[in-house]
């Protein structure tokens, strides 16, 4: 899993895998953090389409 850190004050927001799309409000600071996955894993029909996170609250 990897760590998703806010861009703006760098807290721990959650861990996250196998992500299309994620998109989470840092509690903290109000930035909202955007991942997407590259355009080739996106399209790779092996890929789930679930996003597994571990939020960090």
């Amino acid at each position: 899993m990897k760590d998703l850190r806010c861009k703006n004050c760098h807290r721990l927001l959650g861990r996250y895998q196998d992500c299309e799309k994620l998109e989470i409000k840092c509690p903290r600071c109000g930035t909202i953090n955007i991942v997407v996955s590259p355009p080739e894993s996106v399209n790779d029909p092996s890929l789930k389409k679930t996003c597994k996170v571990m939020m960090s609250i």
